[in-house]
C-alpha cells in the first residue's frame, strides 16, 4: 500500500486506464483495498460496507470533472460502464468474518 499512502497510485495501475480514470475514483479504491488488506478480520470492512464504497467509487468515476486549462476541448475520455447488482437483500451477516 506505499503507492496509496504516497497518493500514487496511478503508478501502478493499468497504462490503459492513466489519464481516463478520475483521480477521486481511483483514490477511494485504494482506501477500499488498504482497508480490505488489514492483518486482523475484525479491523476489516464488513461486504456491504465493500460494496457501497465501490458504487461510490464508480458514482465519482461516472462524475464529470473540470478540465485542467491546458488541456485540448477535443479531447475524449473513455467511460468504464460496471454494472452493480442492487445492494438492498445484503445482510450484514452473509459474509462473516473470522479472526485469525
Amino acid at each position: 500500500m506505499f503507492w496509496q499512502k504516497e497518493g500514487q497510485l496511478e503508478k501502478i495501475i493499468d497504462p490503459l486506464l492513466v489519464g481516463h480514470i478520475n483521480r477521486n475514483s481511483l483514490r477511494k479504491f485504494g482506501e477500499i483495498a488498504e482497508k480490505c488488506l488489514k492483518p486482523r478480520g475484525a479491523d476489516k470492512p464488513n461486504m456491504l460496507d465493500v460494496c457501497c464504497d465501490l458504487e461510490y467509487a464508480l458514482q465519482l468515476q461516472q462524475t464529470p470533472t473540470h478540465r485542467e486549462a491546458h488541456e485540448d476541448s477535443t479531447t475524449t475520455v473513455a467511460s468504464i460502464d460496471l454494472a452493480l447488482p442492487p445492494m438492498q437483500n445484503l445482510s450484514y451477516n452473509m459474509f462473516p468474518v473470522d479472526d485469525y
